[in-house]
């Protein structure tokens, strides 16, 4: 579960920022009838920041290192070994 704070302009009518803020343009509603609204999930922000730490963390680079190599090795070895060119996994049956 997650709980979203939802943040409205009451009116952005006269706002000098308001073209370069509101950006859809395949809205049905005229630009001078729109408003800004935000949803921000607080924990989701604080979930990734966690994260980005551990990304960015001696051991996180190192385990992200050691995954890249790894994964080229196995790769190279089905296309060198057994002859794969191309991958086709559309539809059930070549998955």
């Amino acid at each position: 579960k997650s709980e979203i704070t939802c943040y409205a302009c009451e009116e952005c009518r006269d706002c000098q920022y308001k073209s370069s803020c509101i950006k859809r343009s395949n809205s049905k509603i005229p630009l001078e009838n729109r408003t800004k609204n935000l949803q921000v999930s607080k924990l989701f922000h604080e979930k990734r920041k966690e994260n980005l730490m551990r990304i960015i963390s001696p051991e996180g680079c190192e385990l992200r290192m050691n995954r890249s190599i790894q994964a080229e090795g196995a790769f190279a070895q089905v296309k060198q070994n057994m002859k794969f060119r191309r991958f086709l996994s559309r539809g059930k049956e070549n998955v």
